[in-house]
């Protein structure tokens, strides 16, 4: 069916909107990682400088889709941090749970805890670990189906998570190709999160010592 300008405008508007405040959490969520973990900060800065053109200090978009590492970094980000850290979903019919005589009937409303799920030690080795590698392509093949779901599954999953993953990639980019990252006095291991947001939210913020490269 044809969608005019305005009807699409408002579209677009819509999933902005509701992205950025979530992907301020998801970036800085990431730095804390990295600067808790020097060597993959310095792996990171290293794909971006060679993607970062030398006289316009920017990056082309096809060499922003090209960052494989910088990928694996907010993957394991989202599976550390999901910014939506549980959702629910209706039984669309009788449903009989494998390897147990749980019927989940039909109509009933399911609470997934994605926070949980992502740190499950039967999915994931040593979760606590920040480890980009777990999405290297073949990891990921051999990932049990719905244990990564940082933007749902199925019909409702997020229609924005590429728009998304791509802004933070811009993000890093324009970061790490400026400054260094590291914990500093303040800085809370692990970091602490407030009850009282639908969302993965920091409670009293992040602090790390940020210095300017050279």
């Amino acid at each position: 069916d044809y969608i005019d300008d305005e009807v699409f405008g408002y579209f677009i508007c819509i999933v902005i909107s509701s992205t950025f405040e979530k992907l301020t959490n998801l970036i800085c969520l990431c730095l804390y990682e990295l600067a808790l973990n020097p060597d993959v900060q310095e792996t990171l800065r290293f794909e971006i400088m060679k993607a970062v053109d030398d006289k316009r200090g920017d990056v082309s978009y096809e060499r922003l889709c090209s960052l494989k590492y910088s990928h694996r970094v907010i993957l394991e980000t989202l599976r550390k941090y999901p910014i939506v850290y549980a959702t629910i979903r209706t039984c669309t019919k009788d449903y009989k749970v494998p390897g147990s005589d749980l019927v989940i009937e039909k109509g009933i409303t399911v609470f997934i805890p994605i926070y949980s799920i992502h740190r499950d030690p039967a999915y994931y080795t040593d979760p606590e670990v920040f480890d980009p590698d777990r999405f290297h392509d073949l990891s990921v093949q051999e990932r049990e189906v719905g244990t990564f779901i940082p933007f749902g599954e199925g019909p409702r999953f997020c229609i924005g998570s590429e728009f998304s993953i791509l802004l933070v990639k811009l993000a890093l980019v324009q970061i790490l190709s400026k400054y260094s990252f590291s914990a500093c006095s303040k800085t809370k291991v692990p970091v602490e999160f407030t009850t009282n947001s639908n969302y993965l939210s920091v409670k009293s913020g992040i602090w790390l010592k940020v210095e300017k490269l050279s």
